[in-house]
């Protein structure tokens, strides 16, 4: 049966076989159309990309169409898993994100994604198995981010102890990419009102591409609320509400704004 594919397809078929005849221009003119994988691979990237911009349903569309291209690739179903998480359908993601580790075991990445998930449905257990085998890999070139979540699920036993220890080990790794770690030891640091130290942590934390963490300009605030800065937490409450209008931190923003002396 002959498929009809969407115009933006068509111009990455264009771009691949272009690139592929260039490659082989030394020896022939032939040129190779994409295979069905190759596409399906295609059809992924655009469904990433939609993931990016948060067009969740766009991108389940998107993996739709690759399925029915090669449902072998494991991609479209971590992919899946991601865009069923971000609709905040925790069903269909663990089942998705299961279905991508089944597939592929090997993949510290798939791993790390379900064990997040399972730690937000409550499987401390299932998820703590998976996370160890992604943090411990070391190959895993994120593995940062299973520590994090190790940390995050030991805050949530109640074994503060534990949890810092691997914000610590997060944060010597990828330290400029660790905002999620520095975030949650932050709050370790303030809760035994270490403030200066808070502090650092939060502002790492929303330093570079870690920016856009709403919830950690928030915590600044309370920080320098709690040390009695009130100047400095009155503008950072303002700030937030600048930068977050309509959101739920800056509710929250406002209300702390009203109680300040």
């Amino acid at each position: 049966m002959n498929r009809v594919f969407p115009t933006k397809v068509f111009t990455l078929v264009a771009v691949f076989v272009s690139l592929a005849s260039a490659g082989c221009a030394t020896t022939n003119n032939d040129k190779r159309e994409p295979t069905k994988k190759e596409l399906a691979v295609m059809y992924v990237n655009i469904a990433n990309a939609s993931i990016v911009e948060n067009d969740y349903t766009g991108a389940l569309q998107t993996l739709k169409e690759a399925e029915q291209l090669d449902a072998n690739l494991p991609d479209i179903y971590y992919s899946r898993s991601l865009a069923f998480a971000g609709k905040h359908d925790l069903d269909r993601a663990l089942e998705f994100s299961r279905k991508s580790v089944e597939m592929k075991p090997t993949s510290s990445e798939y791993r790390n994604t379900l064990g997040k998930l399972l730690l937000d449905r409550g499987s401390y257990r299932e998820a703590e198995l998976n996370l160890l085998m992604a943090a411990q890999d070391p190959l895993y070139r994120n593995s940062f981010k299973a520590k994090t979540n190790l940390g995050i699920l030991n805050l949530k036993k109640g074994e503060s102890g534990r949890a810092e220890d691997y914000f610590n080990q997060a944060i010597l790794e990828s330290p400029q990419a660790a905002c999620v770690a520095y975030y949650f030891r932050g709050n370790l640091l303030l809760d035994r009102s270490q403030f200066e130290v808070a502090l650092r942590d939060y502002e790492k934390a929303v330093k570079g591409s870690c920016a856009n963490f709403p919830e950690a300009h928030f915590a600044i605030g309370v920080a320098y609320s709690r040390s009695k800065r009130y100047d400095k937490a009155r503008k950072k409450f303002v700030e937030i509400k600048d930068l977050y209008p309509d959101s739920p931190v800056a509710s929250q923003a406002m209300e702390r704004l009203r109680y300040l002396p």
